[in-house]
């Protein structure tokens, strides 16, 4: 499903005007530091509410090394990625021994922190303008257009949303899954609650601080405000009504939260039609009580149930002499 959404994005990107491909980059960017959700919500169960504050850092850190320090932008963002991991661990650290609550909590307050105290210095914020920087380039490759840093933007999310899938499938990762299951589980077991949390911390920073730098070259910016708690819920709502342990919904998550607002200035829809993205964020998460997982899982098991239904209608057909072929199970509900 991310294979085929980033091909139709790609596909899209050909036939829009310029305007309409930096909307699309923009959301690709924000899918990036939404993509850290999915590690350390969708996998571990952990809320946290300051993973905007670890992105603010890595655009923060970007722009300090590729415009002061004149490091190469690619570098730059990589650095602005790792310089995010000890704050999050340092985080990890000081909340994964309180309950889920607490942690919730905690992680508020850090972001809180962050938005008071560090944020607003003038080194970082130059009076609200934020430190400017330019877009990044690779060799002869430049990434200045729209459509190349688009691009950039979805080479990215690919690299990282595979190293996701990596880890998911190895011990680590499963260790994360029994985690969001059940804690105490995971220490009969003999496994490290601590060391799983700080491994989900660890990693969602270094994705989100590198998600971070991504939004700072889109805009030719590092501006602090962008990163306010308040933001940060949002992102962490619109990403869980999509679906968070998965790639595709931070993908569709980033992507829709950038694109719609747009739609509806543009098409200059009545004043009511303002309310429209608040009304479906709503009804999805309504639809979070019948499927934890998401809009987009329960939306793909439907199509799974159709498609098993057709199969078998197809089956009872073409069996020999009118006989109805072998019986094939047509799943009702969702897979846990």
């Amino acid at each position: 499903a991310a294979a085929a959404i980033i091909g139709l994005v790609v596909v899209v990107s050909l036939i829009l005007p310029n305007y309409w491909v930096g909307i699309v980059g923009s959301g690709v960017c924000l899918s990036i530091a939404l993509l850290s959700y999915s590690v350390v919500t969708g996998q571990a169960g952990i809320i946290s509410l300051c993973q905007i504050s670890f992105a603010g850092i890595g655009a923060v850190a970007t722009a300090q090394l590729a415009s002061n320090e004149h490091v190469p932008a690619l570098l730059a963002m990589i650095a602005g990625g790792l310089v995010a991991v000890p704050v999050a661990l340092l985080v990890a650290v000081l909340a994964v021994r309180l309950g889920d609550l607490y942690v919730a909590l905690a992680t508020l307050g850090f972001a809180l922190l962050m938005d008071n105290l560090v944020f607003p210095a003038n080194r970082f914020d130059q009076q609200g303008a934020g430190v400017f920087l330019n877009r990044p380039s690779l060799g002869p490759i430049h990434f200045d257009g729209d459509r190349s840093f688009l691009y950039l933007a979805l080479a990215v999310f690919v690299l990282l949303a595979l190293l996701i899938r990596n880890v998911r499938r190895s011990t680590t990762g499963m260790s994360l899954v029994a985690l969001r299951s059940s804690e105490t589980g995971v220490s009969t077991l003999g496994l490290s609650v601590v060391r799983a949390k700080l491994v989900a911390f660890g990693m969602s920073g270094f994705i989100a601080g590198v998600g971070g730098g991504m939004l700072a070259f889109y805009t030719l910016r590092a501006r602090p405000g962008s990163f306010d708690t308040l933001t940060g819920l949002i992102w962490l709502a619109v990403v869980v009504t999509l679906g968070v342990r998965s790639s595709v919904g931070p993908l569709l998550a980033g992507i829709v939260y950038s694109v719609m607002p747009e739609l509806i200035g543009t098409w200059h829809l009545p004043h009511w039609a303002l309310q429209l993205p608040t009304l479906l964020f709503g009804l999805g998460a309504i639809g979070l009580a019948r499927e934890p997982r998401g809009v987009v899982a329960q939306t793909s098991d439907q199509w799974i149930r159709q498609a098993r239904w057709v199969r078998a209608k197809l089956q009872r057909s073409s069996a020999p002499g009118g006989t109805p072929g072998p019986r094939v199970e047509v799943a009702t509900g969702s897979e846990p």
